[in-house]
């Protein structure tokens, strides 16, 4: 042979062109027939490959596997982290193999996020409630008035049952229901808040009151009840002319309401067990909403097509879940209401990063969507969130 003449190399049989044992293969596929020209089959896309071996040996291969998965799922959560908007771009690109897919991301983060809140018996939400003798009243406890009591207030994020039933055993729950119910049992709602209330909180009952007086105002200058009535779960709800509830038309005693109020203020669980339920999956239906909402406002062929926006919507709906995952880790030594702050500052910045690599539009654009796609998300899933509600308070008070 001369010194110019390179040898010839054998062709590899495709048997030995990869891992798998060649006695767990074939050059035709098990399934279909067809003639193999790789590790898949052209045809169907079987493996060739028959998995007849010892068990050892296939847990060994799987180990190999995950590893490769691993290090695939490691790569795209530190893209998605430090690079918004690249994962989403490259895969709607049809980078497929390179990162997670986004529907799978989404599922697992979901199960983590939602699967640790009940672990753990976290509240989304919950109400911190209590009372005290106003400045100058030195009566005795069993001569105490609701006049004479003063009445604060506290919202709190992310907390934990056992938080909350360290806190209420400090509670005077009979001068609390002593200050909040009438005579008749009903809920006083002329609350005089102390000076120490949660800031919002004398708002938001402010709110409450003023909303009912319109809903009572609108019923009794209706021709019929019927107008104003609302069905959620299958139950209609109507307020009377007396400002009577009535569900499916039998009255709802307003003992029933103010029990299902104290229940709450000492387990959340009463409604926020609905949340855990359905929230899941109000979260998922939101992902083709937030991709119809995206398409309003940047529309093209060439990046921004509706698979854009759900690639895109996915896999921020699972950055999303990330972060609530930290912050409820985060409020196990920090204040519910100091995480919640920075989850939703880190999202304003987050959102327009991720919107600007993923769809290249300028600035201007780029916030203004990110902003109002956000704005209008918010206003559905809060309705949303009121139909939940809406639905705990029917099934409560049936």
């Amino acid at each position: 042979m001369s010194d110019t003449e390179m040898p010839q190399l054998e062709p590899v049989d495709i048997l030995d062109a990869d891992n798998i044992p060649n006695d767990n293969q074939s050059h035709q596929c098990f399934s279909c027939q067809q003639t193999f020209t790789g590790i898949y089959c052209n045809g169907c896309g079987q493996k060739n490959d028959n998995y007849r071996r010892s068990l050892f040996s296939l847990l060994i291969e799987l180990g190999g596997t995950l590893t490769a998965l691993e290090g695939r799922i490691w790569r795209t959560w530190g893209a998605l982290l430090f690079k918004p908007g690249k994962v989403a771009r490259e895969f709607a690109d049809g980078a497929r193999t390179k990162w997670s897919s986004p529907i799978r991301t989404y599922l697992a983060m979901s199960l983590i996020l939602f699967g640790f809140l009940a672990v753990t018996n976290t509240h989304i939400i919950s109400f911190d409630v209590n009372v005290k003798p106003k400045d100058g009243i030195t009566k005795p406890r069993a001569d105490l008035t609701a006049e004479d009591l003063s009445f604060e207030a506290a919202i709190h994020m992310l907390e934990r049952q056992s938080e909350i039933d360290a806190r209420n055993a400090t509670r005077d729950f009979e001068l609390i229901k002593r200050k909040m119910l009438n005579e008749d049992g009903s809920l006083r709602m002329d609350f005089d808040l102390g000076e120490d209330d949660d800031a919002g909180v004398s708002g938001a009952i402010d709110d409450v009151n003023a909303a009912i007086d319109d809903v009572q105002t609108q019923i009794k200058s209706a021709e019929s009840p019927n107008d104003t009535q609302i069905t959620a779960n299958g139950r209609s709800i109507v307020v009377d002319e007396s400002g009577q509830i009535l569900v499916d038309g039998k009255p709802v005693e307003a003992r029933r309401v103010s029990e299902f109020v104290f229940d709450f203020m000492q387990n959340p669980a009463v409604v926020t067990d609905s949340f855990r339920v359905f929230l899941p999956r109000l979260l998922f239906f939101m992902m083709p909403i937030t991709m119809f909402i995206g398409a309003i406002f940047i529309r093209g062929r060439g990046n921004a097509m509706l698979y854009d926006h759900i690639i895109h919507a996915a896999y921020i709906h699972s950055v999303v879940f990330f972060m609530l995952l930290l912050g409820i880790m985060a409020s196990y030594i920090l204040p519910g209401s100091l995480v919640g702050r920075t989850i939703f500052i880190a999202l304003l910045i987050y959102l327009p990063i991720s919107l600007k690599r993923m769809f290249g539009r300028g600035w201007i654009k780029t916030i203004w969507t990110s902003y109002g796609v956000g704005f209008i998300y918010s206003l559905i899933l809060f309705i949303g969130l009121c139909l939940i509600l809406i639905k705990t308070l029917s099934d409560a008070a049936a």
